[in-house]
């Protein structure tokens, strides 16, 4: 939010929570002993593994402010956009891409074969969807009341504490 938007006021606290995530990702990451007590090496995993957390952080900076402009040119022009229209047509957009990617790389006779081995495994899916779509609700819920930056800390806390996990 305060990276890519030129016009928005940087605020101590906004620049103190940014500097906070930061530290606390890079000491979460660094100072972590290895399995067996030996110290940190840098090895491929978690050179990629940096990359993926900056590359997160960096897509939460592009796509949480977008959003936020989105939502204040709505409401200066008396059509407020509510979470579950943001939700609405962020799923509609990726289900669009999934389906046009899979048509392409010929995933869907794969994905068929595979449903009709294990059945079982729809019922694994459904209950996957739901818990998703619930948690998004949340999540989007969250942005539309108290902004992305908001969103992008409890995220980065969450991703965090499920690697705990």
């Amino acid at each position: 939010e305060v990276i890519f938007e030129r016009h928005v006021k940087l605020t101590v606290a906004k620049i103190i929570s940014v500097i906070l995530l930061c530290a606390g990702v890079v000491i979460f990451t660094m100072g972590k002993k290895g399995s067996k007590g030996e110290s940190l090496e840098f090895d491929q995993k978690l050179m990629v593994g940096l990359v993926f957390v900056t590359l997160a952080l960096l897509c939460d900076g592009i796509y949480g402010p977008y959003q936020n402009r989105i939502k204040t040119k709505a409401r200066e022009r008396h059509a407020p956009i509510t979470a579950y229209h943001n939700m609405f047509n962020m799923n509609l957009w990726q289900g669009l891409m999934a389906f046009f990617i899979c048509l392409v790389t010929g995933e869907f006779p794969k994905v068929a074969a595979f449903v009709s081995a294990h059945p079982s495994i729809l019922k694994i899916l459904a209950d996957y969807a739901a818990a998703m779509a619930l948690g998004q609700v949340f999540i989007f819920q969250l942005q539309a009341s108290f902004g992305a930056l908001v969103v992008t800390k409890t995220t980065t806390v969450g991703k965090l504490i499920s690697v705990l996990l």
